[in-house]
């Protein structure tokens, strides 16, 4: 039996374009809904993989760039829907333009979901980190610049080795250099810092995890039980207090891990 012939709808204009453009989209959807199961087994996949992407990023950038990507995948599942839409309009019968046409639409929307895989996989694949180091370092920049640059370079050096840095928490001076530093290069930063020093607003809250303990002696301890290897950067008392204690630590016997400093 013929279709039945229906109207064409008067064209819109201003606001009223948008609105109706809207009421469109929604018949869109619904009808892809109703008629392919490819589009209902996607939806379903892109609710799960959502979630994860927030997961899996390592920032709001990463997770937005994922968030795309999925929804990209959408977008082609309904342009591969309409295409086959229109050929079956205009008939049922093969054809080998009618094939070429829904053959173009699957290899999209087939290159879309494989782009989907495997940009992610990298960020799954990776280890968060392959080795840990613990820096203890100055919580003012020093008189001289060359400290300022040293921590910046070691920090650039732990993130693009895929390291860890471990460090006391704080986003002042060349602590902070160094936490930004690695973090900006693709690394992990671990901060440890008591309590105390938060209520101070002292801390670097852009750590990818940041422990706050009771006491400077908890601290320490976390510090060094997380860490591979320790390295001093200039600093002050505090600095000079951290290496003694480790430093003794290991010649007591607590643990075997390397120690240096760089001046």
């Amino acid at each position: 039996l013929p279709e039945p012939q229906r109207q064409v709808p008067p064209k819109r204009t201003g606001i009223g374009r948008i609105w109706w453009a809207a009421v469109y989209s929604l018949h869109g959807l619904k009808a892809a809904w109703a008629d392919r199961g490819a589009w209902r087994q996607e939806l379903v996949l892109a609710m799960l993989m959502l979630p994860a992407a927030c997961w899996i990023g390592k920032s709001w950038v990463e997770v937005a760039l994922l968030w795309t990507v999925v929804v990209l995948v959408l977008v082609a599942e309904l342009l591969n829907t309409g295409i086959e839409a229109a050929v079956d309009r205009i008939g049922h019968e093969w054809h080998v333009n009618a094939k070429k046409a829904k053959d173009v639409g699957s290899a999209a929307q087939f290159g879309q979901w494989r782009f989907g895989i495997i940009f992610p996989y990298p960020k799954i694949i990776k280890p968060k980190y392959v080795f840990s180091i613990c820096v203890y370092c100055g919580s003012n920049p020093g008189y001289l610049p060359d400290y300022a640059q040293a921590a910046e370079q070691l920090g650039a050096w732990i993130g693009q080795h895929n390291g860890r840095l471990v460090y006391g928490g704080g986003r002042n001076g060349l602590m902070g250099v160094l936490a930004d530093a690695t973090l900006h290069s693709g690394g992990q930063v671990l901060g440890i810092i008591p309590q105390m020093l938060v209520d101070k607003e002292v801390a670097h809250s852009d750590c990818s995890e940041l422990l706050v303990v009771p006491n400077m002696h908890e601290r320490k301890a976390l510090m060094m039980q997380n860490a591979d290897a320790f390295l001093a950067l200039p600093g002050g008392i505090g600095t000079f207090e951290e290496l003694f204690e480790v430093w003794t630590w290991a010649q007591i016997g607590y643990h075997n891990k390397p120690l240096g400093l760089l001046n």
